[in-house]
């Protein structure tokens, strides 16, 4: 399989990049970007390209295909709407209609959001895009799916291109196992996205919920201040109180400080909230 891959250099990318380099099904990938990507493998290509809204001078290149990766994106804060529009939709646009006109029709797989509005009548302006975007590319004739990750743990060297990102994902890497059982539907890494859009059916066309290589029903949505108020409730005094426990074989020398007592109870809230087994 011949995988084209839009998007090598960010997070997203990088673990789709990743997950090619590593998967034998894989055996050759063409990568179109602006740099050069950290990772480097005998069966990747790199194309070095700056305008994005026109591929068409890489067109011979591309006959191949058999998938298109599509993982460019960007924060919208600080962001005009036309500007998040031609990065989140007019590129991905683009690079389906040279694909269209290079005589193939690959499968398109499309990170987009979790909350992605696809009414495009909502008042968040990233998700009305995204799901514009969607829409505009589950239209064309090409076996389009469209992966909506929530929460993403970057994995194998992938980065947040951001400082105040890179400095989220390191506060909340030890919690990641707890959200995955938490909220399996919202949680999910940069490696499974990877294996997630290698994996994605040749002969249907849908919207993907989950990152796991199968078609899911939609999930429910979970808000970022829905898992701050979980992880205050429940997560921190959990983890607090475990850091507070006395050593192993304490024993006699307990001096009735509460803190065993209240670990426990940070443990069984978590039980209950079903984030640990019984």
């Amino acid at each position: 399989m011949h995988v084209l891959i839009l998007g090598a250099t960010g997070m997203v990318g990088h673990g789709m990049l990743h997950a090619c380099i590593t998967d034998a099904q894989v055996e050759a990938v063409t990568v179109i970007a602006r740099r050069a990507p950290t990772l480097t493998h005998p069966k990747v290509r790199v194309l070095l390209h700056h305008d994005f809204t026109d591929l068409t001078p890489l067109r011979e290149e591309l006959t191949t295909v058999d998938a298109c990766h599509y993982a460019i994106g960007t924060s919208s804060a600080g962001v005009t709407e036309t500007d998040y529009t031609r990065i989140t939709r007019d590129y991905a646009l683009a690079a389906a209609h040279t694909l269209l006109d290079a005589g193939n029709q690959p499968a398109f797989i499309y990170v987009s959001g979790r909350s992605a509005d696809s009414t495009e009548q909502g008042a968040v302006m990233w998700a009305r895009v995204k799901g514009a975007a969607e829409n505009a590319l589950l239209a064309l004739p090409m076996r389009t799916h469209v992966l909506r990750p929530g929460y993403i743990r970057p994995l194998h060297g992938a980065r947040a291109s951001s400082a105040p990102a890179r400095a989220f994902y390191a506060a909340t890497n030890p919690l990641f196992p707890v959200l995955r059982r938490a909220f399996p539907d919202w949680a999910t890494s940069t490696e499974a996205i990877g294996r997630a859009a290698i994996a994605r059916p040749a002969r249907e066309r849908r919207v993907h919920h989950r990152d796991q290589p199968r078609h899911q029903p939609a999930c429910r949505d979970v808000t970022p201040r829905q898992v701050a108020e979980w992880a205050t409730a429940f997560v921190l005094p959990a983890v607090l109180d475990a850091r507070a426990a006395p050593p192993a074989g304490a024993g006699d020398a307990c001096r009735g400080c509460g803190r065993c007592h209240r670990r426990q109870t940070g443990l069984s809230r978590l039980r209950g909230a079903g984030a640990l087994g019984a």
